[in-house]
């Protein structure tokens, strides 16, 4: 069978076996795509939420694709690290942070995904909440050309750190930008007024330390400006 255009998609037969005596049936579930289906890698954590610096945490990959996977990989840092047969590694992480963890399956035919998670690692020393700050543009600025957000936030065990906007009243915030590391009078994220209609908004940075606790701090801007995108 040679499928053509018309035939993308999932196609499911029945292959039947006969030893002379006895048969069976079998089912098979053939996909047709115009390009290679790449395995599904998952990465989970155990325990999932942020641990502190050497506590155990057992890191599970799980893979499934069109084909039979034939290996999967992970790396810890960069640093390729042994699988068991149910497809489970252990660490303890020596540093608070980030700690980036890969990994990789591949089919029988040749096919390979990927997936990339975050561990995140708690100092448990750190006890207090991140300090932030808006620079520019200051209180009550009329934004009518891209302006850049400069801030600045601190925290020993940062998590991460948000720029957002909403209209004046509103809870409906848009994520500008977001990072992991601290900065100091650094352009966070730029406001493009073409981008929203005129008025008054509420621009706001918040960051979030590993234990959950929140810095945040306002500023009360307008947009006015003629020119709109679209």
């Amino acid at each position: 069978w040679t499928p053509n255009a018309t035939q993308v998609g999932d196609h499911n037969v029945l292959i039947s076996l006969n030893d002379g005596s006895q048969s069976v049936l079998q089912p098979l579930r053939l996909v047709v795509s115009y390009q290679p289906q790449p395995p599904d890698v998952l990465i989970e954590f155990t325990p999932s939420f942020a641990v502190p610096v050497k506590q155990q945490v057992t890191i599970h990959v799980a893979a499934s694709g069109e084909a039979d996977i034939a290996s999967v990989k992970l790396w810890i840092d960069g640093v390729e690290t042994r699988l068991d047969r149910f497809g489970r590694a252990t660490y303890k992480p020596p540093t608070a942070g980030h700690i980036s963890i890969q990994a990789s399956a591949t089919d029988v035919d040749g096919n390979v995904g990927t997936a990339t998670r975050d561990l995140r690692v708690r100092d448990l020393a750190d006890r207090t909440a991140p300090v932030v700050d808006i620079a520019l543009p200051p209180e009550g600025a009329i934004l009518d050309a891209v302006t850049g957000v400069v801030g600045s936030l601190s925290d020993t065990n940062l998590d991460r750190f948000f720029v957002e906007l909403a209209p004046l009243g509103s809870a409906d915030f848009e994520t500008l930008a977001s990072g992991l590391a601290p900065a100091t009078d650094a352009v966070l994220a730029q406001i493009d007024p073409a981008r929203w209609l005129n008025g008054a908004y509420e621009l706001r940075l918040r960051a979030v330390d590993m234990a959950g606790r929140t810095g945040m701090v306002s500023r009360l801007i307008e947009i006015n400006t003629a020119v709109k995108a679209g």
